[in-house]
């Protein structure tokens, strides 16, 4: 099966990544789709897991989602098979506890690389896990992507589906929640990116000793009420990453927001970021320095930073 992706390209179907499962988590999985009744399909096992298992299935289900689908280690080998330099950061809340926050990293049918991050609010810890458990779920489900967007992939287009498909709505405090999405064409360098709700920005440390923050928005997660406000704002930004450059972005707490816009940017983390231009740095290096500069919190993060492998070829 080939698609268009809108650019021109085509596209094969996907594999089914639950693959990347180890035996336990899929023995796990397999046996929790028996128990509701659902075995061929894996959409209603999203949607009825958390309300259909008893909690300690539940938690145990997201604690091994969290360590098999959000490994650093495992994210940024597949980014380095794709010719992408990947450095993650996933900081849960408190001593062993899983992160809620999103992260996947992954190749597209199109040999573009896929990069999410998000912030997993619910209306308590066990529903911002859930959240994640659900996104990371639906990613693995064979030919997600061709089921998904049957028209092409977007940066923007993911976090529409996100959206929709993730327990969001009616969950206080969404205008806190961030959302972003890069595709990334390891062999050009060029990259989409589309983002949503408070203060989401990509920072871009350039080799030329340059800063550079990108934001665009899809309107606020949960709050369709709102996107009319955001309707002058562009929903996916297009760039280009050439070689010693670094991107960054984070689920939260690298900003300081105020607004649902997002259009309050926190100095500090500027000035954090300046202290690398005009320097050869790594997305390890990048990471670890604005790391070591965050304020203490107590709520989980994730940071990625992320560039293109020194033997990509760029066309």
């Amino acid at each position: 099966m080939i698609l268009d992706d809108g650019y021109g390209a085509e596209r094969h179907e996907s594999p089914d990544r639950r693959s990347e499962f180890s035996p336990k988590l899929t023995k796990l999985v397999e046996a929790l789709r028996e128990k509701i009744d659902c075995p061929q399909s894996f959409d209603d096992f999203v949607d009825l897991v958390a309300a259909r298992i008893d909690p300690e299935e539940r938690i145990e289900l997201t604690r091994l989602l969290q360590e098999e689908l959000q490994n650093p280690f495992r994210c940024s080998e597949r980014a380095r098979q794709c010719g992408v330099t990947l450095s993650v950061l996933a900081k849960p809340p408190r001593e062993n506890t899983p992160t809620g926050d999103f992260f996947d990293a992954f190749e597209v049918p199109d040999r573009r690389f896929s990069i999410f991050i998000g912030d997993a609010v619910g209306h308590d810890t066990q529903t911002a896990w859930d959240n994640s458990a659900r996104f990371n779920l639906y990613t693995r489900e064979p030919n997600f992507i061709e089921r998904a967007f049957p028209h092409g992939v977007t940066a923007q287009k993911v976090l529409e589906y996100i959206d929709q498909y993730c327990n969001f709505r009616g969950t206080p405090g969404l205008d806190a929640v961030v959302a972003s999405h890069v595709l990334l064409d390891p062999q050009t360098g060029e990259f989409s990116f589309a983002n949503a709700g408070n203060t989401p920005y990509l920072g871009i440390i350039r080799a030329t000793g340059e800063l550079e923050f990108l934001r665009a928005c899809g309107g606020p997660l949960g709050h369709p009420e709102l996107f009319e406000y955001l309707q002058s704002e562009p929903n996916c930004i297009h760039g280009k990453l050439e070689h010693g450059d670094v991107a960054i972005m984070a689920s939260d707490g690298l900003f300081d927001g105020v607004h649902i816009s997002g259009q309050k940017m926190s100095d500090s983390f500027r000035e954090v970021l300046e202290d690398l231009l005009g320097k050869s740095v790594t997305p390890q290096q990048v990471l670890a320095h604005v790391y070591s500069h965050l304020r203490s919190t107590k709520d989980d993060l994730v940071i990625c930073a992320f560039g293109l492998s020194p033997s990509t070829g760029i066309r």
